[in-house]
């Protein structure tokens, strides 16, 4: 880890501060130039500039001398974690320029460039089969093109993007919304060790910020504000998602949705969200047309469809190779969809002996493979090679 700066140390005292908002620190920040100069205002004076109580303003004063300040440093030069301070020239331009860029962003992994493009996946925890293979599948056919996927780690769609980014060998961002002694959802350690390997995992929360209804929101604006635009992969009529998408809106960026089934929970918002103006996607291009037009054509695979099939479709001898590491219920599975006939989810379920607990993994595995195909109607077929 790079040594912190005594700027960067006086904001994480201040962002340790109940009630000090990112809002009210980068006031501070911009009305003195010298975070030095803050510690010596008076308490009127701090309100009069941020707005904070006279309680929050008061602990200002003596927050660097604080048993949670002393913890919070001994605990990230301990861990090896990085931090980058709003007064950093390395700090993301992006960020800076939202209406309340984060005072501090804690991370492990390295962070991307100034100049790379930036693009947000999200979507429902709750997610179908259909909406996890086109969130990996797209997001790993912007990683091939170079695009650093963000997304904010949690199970369904964001997992999934992060996924399919690092099965192309791209870079990719996970934003947390808690801190780094409590990584979540419990059980993502080794995902957040493959994110650091080729990207970063980041937070603004300091580092003994348990998961609260509050932190979750709170992380979506840093992920559409480090973003050129966000796309939505499923999304109920109220969710997370579409709080990213009130940021990025906000924020000045564009916003993609992956159309999906009418009549499905996790469908509503996404279609709404086309029906009010997102741009629906069918392919890895209908995004970069927007956020990179200016990515050469032979930097990305040409002719993928919705899920990007083309990209993973494998000749038949490599499709042998992957049938012998198969386990024996993917092999079951595999061996009961006839090439040339559709099979619906229940008959495969039925015909395979492989239980409705375990049916979705296969499936996906055999299509991210690109063994099978699915098709509306939870149908499946045999993909041609």
């Amino acid at each position: 880890m790079k040594s912190l700066s005594s700027s960067c140390r006086d904001l994480i005292a201040l962002n340790l501060i109940d009630g000090m908002g990112a809002l009210s620190i980068k006031k501070l920040v911009e009305h003195l130039g010298d975070t030095e100069k803050i510690f010596s205002l008076k308490t009127g004076e701090i309100r009069e500039i941020t707005g904070v109580s006279s309680p929050v303003a008061e602990k200002v004063r003596g927050s660097r001398g604080s048993d949670e300040y002393k913890k919070e440093i001994r605990y990230i030069e301990n861990e090896n974690i990085n931090v980058l301070c709003f007064c950093d020239e390395d700090y993301p331009r992006s960020l800076r320029n939202i209406y309340d860029p984060p005072a501090v962003l804690y991370y492990k992994g390295t962070m991307p460039g100034q100049d790379d493009i930036f693009v947000a996946v999200v979507g429902a925890r709750q997610c179908s089969l259909y909406g996890m293979t086109a969130a990996e599948q797209l997001s790993a056919g912007m990683a091939e093109c170079g695009v650093t996927i963000v997304s904010g780690m949690a199970k369904g769609i964001d997992s999934a993007a992060h996924r399919g980014t690092l099965r192309s060998s791209g870079k990719t961002v996970a934003v947390m919304g808690t801190g780094f002694k409590h990584i979540y959802p419990k059980g993502s350690e080794k995902l957040v060790t493959e994110i650091c390997q080729r990207g970063a995992v980041i937070t603004e929360f300091p580092c003994d910020t348990i998961p609260a209804k509050f932190t979750f929101p709170r992380r979506n604006r840093i992920i559409s504000g480090m973003s050129r635009g966000v796309l939505v992969v499923e999304a109920a009529k109220r969710s997370g998602a579409l709080i990213t998408v009130d940021f990025a809106l906000e924020q000045g960026k564009d916003v993609f949705a992956v159309p999906g089934q009418v009549g499905s929970v996790t469908s509503f918002g996404t279609n709404s969200l086309i029906q009010n103006g997102a741009k629906l996607v069918l392919s890895v291009r209908d995004i970069l047309d927007e956020v990179a037009p200016d990515i050469s054509p032979s930097r990305c695979k040409e002719g993928k469809d919705l899920l990007g099939k083309n990209e993973v479709m494998v000749p038949e001898d490599a499709a042998g190779k992957i049938a012998e590491n198969m386990s024996l219920d993917q092999k079951n599975v595999f061996e009961v969809i006839p090439g040339g006939e559709r099979v619906s989810i229940d008959e495969i379920g039925v015909l395979s002996g492989v239980g409705v607990g375990s049916i979705h993994s296969v499936l996906l595995f055999l299509e991210l493979k690109g063994m099978v195909r699915s098709l509306p109607g939870a149908m499946y077929e045999r993909a041609a090679h």
